[in-house]
């Protein structure tokens, strides 16, 4: 009797230890690849242009920023262009103080620290390109992340290629989300995690090298190089934002978290907000 009581003792400890399924619905009837691509091209055009306040912690440390961010897709459809976005990042300290400025334009990447009165700036082709000089900038950034991902993630996009018509996919009932499998050639890829209604991205992991089949993620020979959890929406249906986006990199450990305290769509994006060029007093370094 007693080994009984332990028996059941043990499986209902075990059992309020698991994680909680999430309490959104599934659907009735189960989108095909091709509907749910359909679908998260359309809540990702939404938001393919972003602006507002955000907070970014990272190593311990918070910042608060001024935020504008355009992605990929947006800036080919208005300049055509091939580069992973457009970027215009304030930070401000306490009292609405300026501490620095970064902008990446198709040009260039600047990165300005007021206090040193100094201009740093990389040319924004070589963001694309896997080269030594590349990086080199990344090895001085406060968290390794490219601008693809860095794009993908911080606007709250799933982020299908254009040749993705019907990508490979299936439902995840422990997470009651779709899964959808993105392979990036040689790279690897990505896994993402999709609402089911509102089809904003829950979860996505990033894999170098082999990107695992379905069946694989979570076993031993399938680490991924990075995990983005999505949470904290704003917004309802095609409008959903997840206005808490955390980033784990592997093998470092280092995590980061990007806030979204107050976002706005923006549709008719002003490219001349992106049109920075250093005051001439200024010292200017090149990376």
């Amino acid at each position: 009797m007693r080994t009984l009581r332990f028996v059941g003792l043990a499986f209902l400890l075990t059992a309020c230890a698991s994680k909680p399924k999430p309490s959104r619905p599934r659907p009735a009837k189960l989108d095909t690849c091709a509907e749910l691509a359909e679908r998260i091209r359309a809540r990702d055009s939404f938001y393919s242009s972003l602006r507002g306040g955000a907070t970014l912690t990272a190593r311990g440390r918070s910042v608060d920023l001024e935020t504008a961010l355009v992605s990929g897709e947006k800036l080919k459809d208005l300049a055509e262009l091939r580069q992973s976005g457009l970027a215009r990042i304030e930070l401000v300290g306490p009292l609405g103080i300026r501490l620095g400025l970064v902008v990446l334009n198709p040009r260039w990447l600047y990165v300005f620290s007021i206090s040193e009165r100094t201009v740093y700036r990389f040319p924004a082709e070589e963001l694309r390109k896997d080269t030594l000089r590349r990086e080199a900038l990344f090895a001085k950034l406060p968290v390794r992340i490219s601008p693809d991902l860095f794009f993908l993630t911080f606007l709250g996009r799933v982020g299908l290629p254009d040749s993705a018509k019907a990508p490979e996919c299936d439902f995840d009932p422990d997470e009651v989300a779709y899964r959808v499998r993105l392979p990036d050639g040689e790279r690897g890829g990505r896994i993402v995690w999709v609402e089911p209604w509102a089809y904003y991205p829950l979860k996505a992991l990033r894999f170098e090298g082999e990107l695992p089949a379905f069946a694989k993620i979570g076993s031993e020979a399938a680490r991924p190089a990075s995990t983005a959890t999505y949470d904290r929406v704003l917004g309802e249906g095609p409008a959903s934002l997840p206005s808490r986006i955390q980033v784990r990199l592997e093998p470092s450990g280092e995590t980061l978290e990007f806030l979204w305290r107050r976002a706005e769509a923006w549709p008719n994006v002003d490219v001349s907000v992106f049109e920075w060029e250093p005051p001439a007093a200024l010292k200017i370094i090149d990376l």
